[in-house]
């Protein structure tokens, strides 16, 4: 169609990938809130709110070790006209990698399976491969490719932060 539409709006989008340590034993997390594209059902370009969080462990195999491996179990709950009914709530598990590459460059590779057990009940899978490349402080350059449930996506995009 030739309207514009709202891929993602995220009012919130933390994720905080902690090393594990014996003696602090802090865990790592994560809280999103906005709205999204539902991109796992065949409705275009239809929007839901989304809010979601996971907790779970981070570890860094030695200090000086590019890698960073972590794993998260998530839930999940999304709001939409085009579910049926208009919710969906459920919980999964994330495991990944982040490696940086070199001082501006970093790579992520994540594996995820979400189910939604209450409301519209469905589920799906997400595999991704992220780049990144700081220019500098305020501006990056990004390349992204997914796999959700079989439907192929690549995204490239420049940030720039204020």
């Amino acid at each position: 169609t030739d309207k514009t539409k709202l891929d993602s709006f995220r009012l919130i989008d933390i994720i905080s990938l902690t090393p594990y340590d014996s003696l602090f034993r802090k865990k790592s997390w994560r809280f999103s809130v906005g709205i999204d594209t539902i991109k796992d059902l065949e409705c275009g370009y239809c929007n839901a709110f989304k809010a979601k969080y996971g907790i779970g462990l981070a570890y860094k195999p030695g200090d000086s070790s590019p890698a960073l491996l972590y794993s998260l179990i998530d839930f999940e709950l999304e709001a939409s006209k085009r579910l049926d009914p208009d919710f969906r709530l459920g919980g999964g598990a994330t495991i990944g990698a982040l490696i940086d590459i070199t001082e501006n460059w970093r790579t992520e590779i994540a594996g995820s399976y979400l189910n939604f057990l209450l409301g519209d009940r469905s589920d799906y899978y997400k595999v991704s491969v992220d780049q990144r490349y700081a220019m500098t402080q305020n501006l990056d350059a990004r390349a992204e490719f997914s796999l959700l449930s079989g439907k192929k996506e690549w995204v490239l995009a420049v940030n720039y932060y204020f």
